[in-house]
């Protein structure tokens, strides 16, 4: 169930939604005057539920506040999206690690694939196959662990004030969606 948000910051009316208001968890994605990024409350582990829950009248001033910082983290990044862009398609950038990072996820999936095969064809026993498939697991989260400390390091080297209230993969679909346009924008003028 979504709640409403409405403020206004520097004389800018922003509207948001709280998409998630559990006991543990809340969350608030901005609508107006962007879209696409979402900010939450730290989670409260259940020990404490008890004593503080989100879904009381009291946390509608939390959310508020996730609101206004997700605006104006926003608000940097759109200040800053040229040097962004540019730095997010350097050589040897965080685009081009991530590129790194999705092949090698591919090249495992690929292992898990064929030691499944060779499992079903008796080729491997049930004991290689779980060992096998535990080390490829492990090898598999190494990269994705790679690859979200790229994101935080490329928010923090980048953002550094607004890289906590923003999500990397926000960013990184809002980089993406940026430069798409650059190049629709280039070929139609091309044209």
């Amino acid at each position: 169930m979504t709640s409403p948000l409405s403020l206004t910051i520097d004389q800018v009316s922003v509207t948001g939604l709280i998409t998630l208001r559990t006991a543990s968890d809340l969350v608030v994605a901005i609508s107006h005057p962007w879209a696409g990024f979402q900010l939450g409350a730290p989670h409260i582990p259940r020990l404490a539920a008890g004593h503080k829950d989100y879904r009381d009248k009291q946390w509608d001033a939390l959310a508020s506040q996730l609101l206004s910082d997700l605006y104006r983290a926003v608000s940097s990044l759109k200040e800053h999206s040229s040097d962004l862009c540019e730095a997010y398609q350097q050589p040897d950038s965080l685009r081009d690690r991530l590129d790194g990072t999705r092949e090698e996820l591919v090249a495992v999936k690929h292992q898990k694939q064929q030691a499944r095969q060779q499992f079903a064809e008796g080729l491997l026993s049930q004991r290689d196959y779980q060992s096998g498939l535990r080390q490829l697991s492990k090898v598999e989260q190494h990269f994705q662990e790679l690859a979200e400390q790229a994101k935080s390091d490329f928010l923090r080297q980048h953002l550094p004030e607004s890289c906590t209230a923003l999500q990397p993969d926000d960013v990184l679909n809002w980089l993406e969606s940026q430069l798409h346009s650059t190049n629709n924008n280039s070929k139609q003028e091309e044209q």
